[in-house]
């Protein structure tokens, strides 16, 4: 069920990018382990990028244990010329690499919040009595 819900909440969202946006860029843990097609979750990101025409820039295992290597944090796109290099870079504070994207132009940020829960109430009290 969850990974039905996450299939389709991508879908729906590489839907919109590719209607109203010429180029776009998602970035992320998807916890999707791009390094294996052959599973359901692997399956759902190489669909993701069949579908909508997008290029994982990162190819190589973002988190690595003593047991396993996956693929989990990706850059996909659907113009891969807008960057000049891709890659992973380790640092100490986490048990994923560091993900590293450099773009060509400079880039406008769009960032949005859900308002699914929000309390009206409180937030135009939160307003009023703000200095």
């Amino acid at each position: 069920m969850y990974l039905e819900k996450v299939e389709n909440e991508l879908n729906v969202i590489c839907m919109w990018l590719s209607m109203y946006k010429q180029t776009f860029v998602i970035l992320g843990d998807l916890n999707l382990d791009r390094l294996k097609p052959e599973t359901r979750e692997g399956k759902i990101l190489k669909d993701l990028e069949e579908i909508h025409s997008l290029e994982g820039m990162i190819t190589t295992p973002t988190r690595i244990t003593n047991t396993s290597a996956t693929l989990l944090d990706v850059t996909l796109t659907n113009k891969p010329e807008i960057f000049t290099e891709c890659g992973t870079y380790e640092q100490a504070i986490s048990d994923h690499l560091m993900i590293t994207s450099v773009y060509k132009h400079k880039p406008n940020v769009i960032s949005f919040r859900s308002t699914k829960n929000l309390n009206i109430r409180k937030f135009n009290e939160d307003l009023r009595n703000a200095p």
